[in-house]
């Protein structure tokens, strides 16, 4: 008996070849820019299976969405978040602008539990404190992603702040310094 694997979709196996992806990214920057829902639906699919790879095409793509905080709404779902941590490595400072460019251009209700894109705060949450594990002008960016999230009052950037608190109370109960008494020189 043999097992169904799902096969990959023309579009998919093409999207992975540098050389398509080079020759059909002018396209897919003008399909997310045509307006039409539907299509710009369609040309997220990008997103849907992780296609980004850490090169050109990819970078110039997250540039383009970095750059058009109305059109990165649109898109902005799990599938996006993944396909950011995924290019976190390779692109530090263009993931953090894309991620600064949605949720500088959203609202409280954007991230909301009951939205569908509760699971993408989880993702941007991963890029803000990797970013704050690199080195100098990341950690900012991180920072300020962080400081953004709580802003918009996301449960998870709530929850990792609470636990700090946790931590900083606990900690400093088991550090007390000594302290030395000291006796007055007429008293004895």
């Amino acid at each position: 008996m043999t097992r169904y694997q799902p096969r990959k979709s023309s579009k998919e196996k093409t999207w992975q070849e540098a050389d398509f992806r080079a020759r059909l990214q002018p396209y897919l920057l003008r399909l997310l820019d045509s307006g039409d829902d539907k299509v710009v639906a369609a040309a997220a699919w990008v997103f849907a299976r992780r296609l980004l790879k850490s090169d050109a095409a990819s970078r110039e793509l997250l540039e383009h969405l970095a750059a058009r905080p109305n059109l990165l709404k649109q898109v902005a779902d799990n599938n996006l978040g993944g396909c950011l941590v995924s290019m976190l490595e390779a692109a530090p400072l263009i993931v953090a602008n894309v991620v600064r460019s949605l949720l500088d251009a959203v609202d409280d209700d954007f991230l909301d539990n009951n939205s569908s894109r509760h699971f993408l705060t989880e993702h941007l949450l991963t890029v803000s404190l990797r970013l704050q594990e690199i080195a100098a002008p990341h950690q900012e960016l991180g920072a300020y992603i962080f400081k953004r999230m709580l802003e918009l009052n996301t449960s998870e950037a709530r929850s990792i702040t609470l636990d700090l608190d946790k931590r900083t109370v606990n900690a400093s109960s088991y550090f007390r310094p000594k302290t030395r008494r000291h006796y007055s020189s007429s008293g004895r």
